[in-house]
């Protein structure tokens, strides 16, 4: 299976006991290509793998680099939805200029809702961002949950009329096109035996040891120069009256 086949699957369990499923296919982390020339794009394909309704929100510690389309959207049994990420050509000049950042996330957050949520988002598709937004904002004020965007400490219990957020992060990696291959190749191929011994490590070579040769090189000196000394005077004792 390559790495275009792959499918992620994440559990959580309901407050009511059910258990709700979803699906990231085909990605295990946002990649964007520094050398395209122009804007950069990759998306996310999420699918809606259990028997309840979900409602998602995409965040991202890193706002300002790149958009997402959509944030927020609403998935019923079986259906899929693909999340777009583009960066800007502006910002990939800015990229270049500095150290490309290591930390950048996406946090995918799910839920499962009630039918009765489910017929108001069907019926206010204009409303549906701010429904959602609202419905995980309750959800997270009464569980104390803490994400990108609120990162301080769980300070409250669990609320059990309320449903459980699942969240899940990748991460967004920047690299040239031929850097993006590798990346791809290796996550697609496990590493085994074979691949170890065709691609050895690198032999790490202490800078200490030529001091340390050095040194035993000069005891040897000394050592050689402190003996023909004692010789010497041992031979001038013995030929002494």
């Amino acid at each position: 299976m390559n790495a275009k086949e792959r499918v992620h699957q994440y559990f959580y369990c309901s407050a009511a006991g059910g258990m709700a499923t979803f699906s990231i296919q085909n990605k295990d982390c946002v990649l964007f290509d520094l050398t395209a020339g122009g804007d950069s794009e990759d998306s996310l394909t999420i699918c809606n793998t259990c028997n309840y309704n979900l409602i998602f929100s995409i965040r991202t510690n890193s706002k300002t680099r790149f958009t997402v389309k959509p944030t927020k959207f609403f998935l019923k049994p079986g259906n899929t939805t693909v999340v777009r990420f583009s960066l800007k050509k502006a910002y990939i000049d800015e990229l270049l200029k500095q150290e490309i950042p290591t930390k950048d996330k996406i946090e995918i957050l799910a839920m499962r809702v009630s039918g009765v949520f489910s017929d108001v988002a069907t019926n206010a598709p204009k409303d549906l961002s701010d429904l959602i937004r609202n419905r995980f904002k309750a959800s997270e004020k009464s569980q104390g949950f803490k994400s990108i965007d609120n990162p301080g400490e769980e300070t409250m219990e669990g609320n059990a009329e309320m449903e459980e957020i699942t969240k899940y992060r990748i991460s967004v990696i920047y690299k040239s096109g031929a850097e993006m291959v590798d990346e791809r190749m290796d996550a697609a191929a496990p590493v085994t035996e074979e691949t170890q011994v065709e691609n050895p490590a690198p032999m790490i070579v202490s800078k200490k040891a030529p001091c340390k040769q050095l040194a035993l090189l000069s005891l040897g000196v000394a050592w050689s120069i402190c003996m023909i000394a004692i010789g010497y005077f041992l031979c001038k004792l013995n030929s002494s009256p």
